[in-house]
């Protein structure tokens, strides 16, 4: 086979470049580390908070829109099981980022944080937000073998798509169903509760992703925040575990580095399990959906949460989770809620199961941190119990440090994970 020599010309063009920008952009954030007062920590983590709208709905649009995005439309749209109606990826994508605009940009930005987990760490303390923060990083995990089973299906089929002669237009298929179902795809009326689950999981539950809430505290304002959050949710129709206290900064940067090699190598071994993106996907957004999101919701908006009802929500949202069984780690269903139906062997839950134990969760924090709240600052129970500190708790209110840049006198966990100016 002979050497296109134009186009491999182009490629190695193209990798110089991108070595070339990385080399570039390696060598600006140094000096802006020597001339900011905000730390390596924010200039590595934040760009120094100074994204502005532009390269802000680019790089938010980009939190979803990738290779993943993509295939994984692409596997829904040509499943004969699902179709083009369970393909609802970029409008998923969409309502996420609209809510995440409308309810989330605002308290996160203008409370200065640097990650996801701040407002956790500065109320609950480090222990408690190291163990919620299993959650994320598992989540995180699922994207690997999402990134590669991407990356190898563009590899396989690329090559073959553009040397085969058979191909038919697309129109033909969406509702012919001579060679294969049509593409439009249908829902039972025994799925609509499952296809309702599944949108919310992806749409709400993707806003306890640490990449989305990165891109919202890495921009020039809070203004500039939500509308960055609007416009790409616009386009789109069209990415922390918390450190000891006590590290240096060049700690971290080491920290992420070995994390970065040691999550590569474990969502490696993830894709034996299931060869589906969406699979995974889903999973992923699962995960954040029942768990982790009635916990940022109830940090951030719900004053009377604590680590009592915090922790509590842990456990019960796990254990309802569990039981309801997952297939990519062949988790048997022992909570079998009404239409449970077995298909193939493996039961599929009909009710919305995703949203009841995220509700479950929700209710049970708010339950038992008002239930302690009330033993504690009444005097019910004797101070020496009170293990999560409720009757000296803080509100995540203060940012990571008061905008007049005065340093803490002294360093406690209910302090945000890290110390940063305005």
């Amino acid at each position: 086979m002979a050497v296109h020599i134009p186009g491999l010309i182009m490629m190695f063009l193209f990798y110089l470049l991108v070595l070339g920008i990385g080399i570039w952009a390696s060598i600006k954030s140094k000096k802006m580390e020597k001339n900011t007062h905000s730390g390596q920590l924010e200039v590595s983590f934040l760009a120094n908070r100074k994204v502005g709208l532009a390269m802000g709905v680019f790089t938010m649009t980009a939190t979803w829109v990738g290779g993943a995005f993509i295939i994984g439309v692409a596997e829904s749209v040509y499943d004969p099981t699902k179709g083009l109606i369970w393909a609802l990826i970029p409008l998923q994508m969409s309502v996420s980022f609209i809510i995440g605009g409308l309810f989330f940009a605002k308290p996160m930005r203008e409370n200065n944080y640097i990650t996801m987990m701040d407002p956790f760490q500065r109320k609950y303390g480090k222990t408690l937000t190291a163990v919620l923060a299993i959650i994320p990083l598992i989540s995180e995990l699922m994207w690997v073998p999402v990134t590669l089973i991407s990356l190898g299906v563009s590899w396989l089929c690329t090559p073959f798509v553009l040397a085969s002669d058979v191909y038919t237009d697309i129109t033909k298929t969406a509702f012919n169903n001579t060679s294969q179902a049509s593409w439009i795809g249908h829902i039972e009326p025994d799925d609509v509760w499952r296809w309702i689950d599944n949108f919310l999981a992806m749409s709400v539950g993707n806003l306890a992703f640490q990449d989305f809430h990165q891109r919202i505290l890495s921009s020039s304002s809070t203004s500039t925040a939500r509308m960055i959050c609007f416009i790409a949710a616009g386009v789109v129709l069209i990415i922390g575990i918390p450190p000891p206290q006590q590290a240096s900064h060049r700690e971290l940067q080491w920290v992420i580095r070995v994390s970065i090699a040691v999550v590569g190598i474990v969502g490696t071994s993830l894709t034996h399990l299931d060869s589906s993106i969406l699979a995974f996907w889903i999973l992923s957004s699962d995960l954040t959906y029942t768990i982790m999101l009635p916990q940022l919701i109830c940090i951030l908006f719900i004053r009377v949460s604590n680590g009592y009802g915090a922790i509590t929500g842990y456990v019960v949202s796990f254990v309802m989770r569990v039981l309801c069984g997952e297939p990519v780690f062949n988790l048997p269903v022992i909570l079998h809620f009404p239409g449970c139906t077995l298909k193939d062997g493996v039961y599929i839950q009909h009710w919305p199961f995703k949203t009841i134990c995220m509700l479950s969760t929700l209710i049970s924090i708010v339950m038992i941190s008002y239930v302690a709240s009330f033993l504690f600052n009444k005097d019910i129970l004797p101070e020496r119990w009170d293990v999560f500190k409720v009757k000296h708790q803080k509100t995540p209110t203060d940012g990571a440090k008061g905008c007049d840049g005065e340093k803490a006198a002294a360093t406690n966990e209910n302090e945000p994970m890290f110390e940063t100016d305005c």
